[in-house]
């Protein structure tokens, strides 16, 4: 199945962008990520988690093979939803437990997620993150 993707406008950056850190509380099942550039922090909440993974380069293949194709393209966006293939797309006992809601309190309404950075690949299924950004105090910046 071709996979394909499509930017999502919460997060849209032109610098290089890190994951810092993944946090997942199994009471709420919610995932907390924190990811940086070079001039902002992000937290991305994403409630009502299903499963994700970190995958580095040589496990991205089934996104970046030759079957991908790009829906749109935002220079710098660091979040991309997962259309068609993905990992919904390879597993049908998951894609099916999400849509009668086996997996989830709000079914229907979760969907797949990739960030990707230069090192790693966070691929999650959940639904839409909520994104706050703080700007990085530059050396030298008093509070």
């Amino acid at each position: 199945m071709k996979t394909v993707l499509s930017d999502l406008d919460v997060l849209v950056t032109s610098s290089y962008v890190s994951l810092d850190s993944i946090f997942y509380e199994s009471k709420t099942n919610r995932c907390t990520v924190l990811a940086s550039d070079s001039h902002t922090r992000y937290q991305l909440i994403f409630d009502d988690t299903i499963a994700f993974r970190m995958m580095d380069e040589r496990e991205m293949y089934e996104f970046w093979s030759s079957n991908i194709e790009m829906v749109t393209s935002i220079e710098g966006a660091a979040l991309q939803k997962v259309e068609a293939g993905g990992w919904q797309g390879a597993d049908d006992h998951i894609r099916s437990s999400i849509e009668d809601g086996f997996f989830c309190r709000t079914p229907g309404r979760v969907a797949e997620y990739l960030m990707v950075t230069g090192y790693e690949c966070l691929n999650i299924i959940s639904l839409q993150p909520l994104v706050t950004a703080v700007a990085l105090q530059a050396p030298g910046d008093e509070v």
